[in-house]
């Protein structure tokens, strides 16, 4: 069972970064470029919380600094296994992420 349940996490990641819109790519793509793969990003930004809620991004941190209250930004990471996914998958190298 624990295996289906990682493919499906695969499979259905797949289909969930190939349909990703313009905006979430682009945080992607600004992530991807840096060598930690880590960004401050706003935390009431409705691609951020998508990509967080589906695993390709994590926050970091809890309490950080804030400048803005009405804005605060967060730092993110990219996960390992999107790191790995980019590496294994054609499809994905291919398309506008990387």
């Amino acid at each position: 069972m624990k295996k289906y349940k990682g493919y499906k996490f695969k499979k259905d990641s797949v289909n969930k970064i190939l349909n990703l819109d313009e905006n979430e790519l682009n945080i992607l793509r600004k992530m991807y470029s840096k060598d930690n793969k880590t960004l401050f990003l706003p935390y009431y930004s409705g691609s951020v919380r998508y990509l967080d809620q589906t695993l390709i991004i994590s926050r970091l941190a809890v309490k950080v600094e804030v400048y803005d209250v009405n804005d605060p930004h967060f730092p993110y990471s990219l996960n390992p296994w999107f790191l790995d996914l980019i590496k294994e998958n054609e499809e994905i190298r291919k398309s506008r992420i990387v």
